[in-house]
């Protein structure tokens, strides 16, 4: 093989996994234990970007957002990446039991989403930081264990 040969093998490569990554799969390595037992400190996942998505979106005319229902997603607060279920899309009700066996009425208003980890007694999640809106949603799981 020619010198040239390679170098556009070697750059044709290097081209296809940047547009894998930025389009198809992105690595995630999960920390903390907010997610446990879907997922454990130190696992890797990995997701789809959510600009992928919402050319699914798009193409399937999903209005309501029901295609992140109950899925683990990535959202991004205070500059952190966190993965989370996404338990409540627009317009959902949730019922909350707390501790002291009280329930809480959440709506979930228009453009926001309500996300919670599964390790749900300690988690930080919409409980504590709010709704999240469709802009902080970065991806979403595609393999869970």
């Amino acid at each position: 093989m020619k010198s040239e040969d390679i170098l556009f093998s070697l750059i044709v490569s290097i081209v296809l996994i940047i547009l894998i990554k930025i389009f198809f799969l992105s690595p995630i390595i999960v920390k903390g234990e907010s997610m446990s037992s879907t997922f454990n400190d130190g696992d890797i996942s990995f997701f789809l970007p959510l600009k992928t998505y919402k050319i699914f979106k798009n193409f399937f005319k999903d209005e309501n957002y029901s295609f992140l229902k109950d899925k683990n997603v990535i959202v991004e607060v205070a500059s952190k990446k966190l993965i989370k279920r996404c338990i409540g899309i627009p317009h959902d009700t949730i019922i909350l039991v707390e501790s002291s066996g009280n329930e809480r009425k959440i709506i979930v208003p228009e453009d926001s989403f309500f996300v919670i980890g599964d390790n749900f007694r300690d988690s930080y999640d919409s409980r504590c930081f709010g709704f999240v809106g469709f802009k902080d949603i970065k991806g979403i799981i595609l393999f869970e264990k």
